[in-house]
């Protein structure tokens, strides 16, 4: 059965050019930065997906994540796409992840947008309204599709 949601999101997709990390690709790349992990000594491990889309990357991370961390896991994605954010946060929902947040908005104006013009050595500390710490950031990773 094919979600509404992405029904609807496959017009705006082709017109945008927004590409979304296919599910196996995810878990690929989930694995192989957990195993490079280890058991995480921290207290916490913050996982921040800056364009999430409909949050394929921290899923896997959620479902591919080992009992002794998975208490630790804070995942955060943030989507400007509406649609999207909405049905990653059905996604994390269904599997019950209870340390997830999802947050509408362009990451780059959240975290402070663009800063054009400085000066060298010009000391500037940009206005955010974005208040994440993360251990780790992941992104939708460049692929062809064959």
């Amino acid at each position: 059965m094919v979600n509404a949601i992405k029904v609807r999101n496959r017009e705006k997709r082709k017109a945008t050019g927004a590409h979304f990390t296919p599910p196996e690709l995810a878990s690929v790349l989930a694995r192989r930065l957990l195993n490079q992990l280890g058991d995480a000594t921290k207290d916490s491990l913050r996982v921040l997906d800056p364009s999430c889309g409909e949050g394929e990357l921290l899923l896997a991370i959620a479902r591919s994540a080992p009992e002794s961390i998975q208490h630790k896991l804070i995942l955060k994605g943030v989507e400007a796409d509406k649609q999207s954010l909405i049905y990653a946060e059905q996604r994390f929902r269904q599997i019950e992840c209870k340390n997830s947040e999802f947050i509408l908005g362009d990451f780059l104006d959240l975290a402070g947008g663009y800063i054009s013009q400085l000066l060298p050595f010009e000391h500037c500390v940009p206005n955010t309204s974005l208040k994440i710490n993360a251990d780790i950031i992941i992104a939708n990773p460049p692929y062809v599709r064959t």
